[in-house]
């Protein structure tokens, strides 16, 4: 059995989704997996699930809530009553987010060839905003987090694959990102070299004047000082970038500190600093 979070809130066993109906249960579920193995406080799930608007007894109904969600589960998942609240222990692999999690950790010291097929398979576990349709102001705040997680992972992949020299793919992923998040660095960064790796000096100048008008539209602030430079490298046409590797010439052993990705590193390193302090 494995719990599901990122999209809408759900079970499955052996592959087939267990129908979780009520909103309060998939609520007491979101909030007992997010403490996985942590004993959580009877208040603090009524508050979770009801807020200021409790039942006449809340007390019984947290109890039939946790009872029909226990009915649910089925081993290596388990949901038991403590004095003071009730512990969902579920053991690793068994939740998507953590998966998601620290495949996306691991991957920020992985070489790019290695980093790149981590990542696809932490993106492949992405079927939307975490937690569905649940809200509350702690479940948002967590959202938020994987959210962020999520932007990480689609651009560190981006950027390692422009490590390799991958670049038309790397255009082909990036610009429908670039429109969606139209304020953030980074993407443009990696957009723009790669766009000029592939010959198109104009539209990667496009893409830098697209990014200038956001920022000052939406936030009141120019491009940063590293991103002005790289507009001035494809001006003079003097930016280094790797090349497109030829057929069976990839290096398999992903190394990033190789001289043909190290210039090209350098010139997006910026941008993570970037979008962590003001774009993310």
């Amino acid at each position: 059995m494995q719990i599901v979070l990122l999209g809408s809130a759900e079970l499955t066993d052996a592959g087939e989704v267990v129908q979780v109906a009520s909103r309060r249960q998939r609520q007491l579920l979101v909030a007992l997996a997010l403490r996985n193995g942590q004993t959580v406080r009877a208040d603090m799930l009524s508050d979770l699930l009801w807020g200021d608007a409790l039942p006449a007894d809340p007390v019984a109904t947290l109890q039939t809530n946790v009872s029909r969600l226990r009915r649910l589960l089925r081993a290596p998942i388990e949901l038991t009553t403590h004095d003071d609240g009730y512990r969902l222990t579920a053991p690793p692999g068994s939740i998507d987010i953590e998966r998601f999690e620290e495949m996306v950790v691991d991957a920020r010291d992985a070489p790019p060839a290695r980093r790149i097929d981590v990542l696809a398979e932490a993106l492949s576990l992405w079927r939307g905003a975490p937690f569905g349709d649940l809200d509350h102001p702690e479940i948002d705040a967590t959202s938020a987090h994987f959210e962020a997680l999520h932007l990480e992972a689609i651009e560190s992949r981006l950027d390692a694959m422009q490590v390799l020299g991958r670049h038309s793919e790397v255009v082909a992923l990036a610009e429908p990102h670039v429109i969606s998040h139209p304020t953030r660095e980074r993407p443009v960064a990696t957009l723009m070299t790669s766009l000029y790796a592939t010959g198109r000096q104009g539209d990667a100048l496009e893409r830098f004047r697209r990014l200038r008008s956001a920022l000052v539209d939406e936030l009141g602030v120019d491009p940063s000082p590293a991103l002005r430079d790289l507009e001035v490298a494809i001006l003079q046409q003097s930016l280094e970038v790797a090349p497109e590797p030829t057929a069976g010439a990839a290096d398999p052993s992903g190394r990033s500190d190789d001289r043909r990705g190290f210039r090209l590193t350098q010139q997006i390193r910026f941008c993570r600093a970037a979008d962590g302090v003001r774009l993310a």
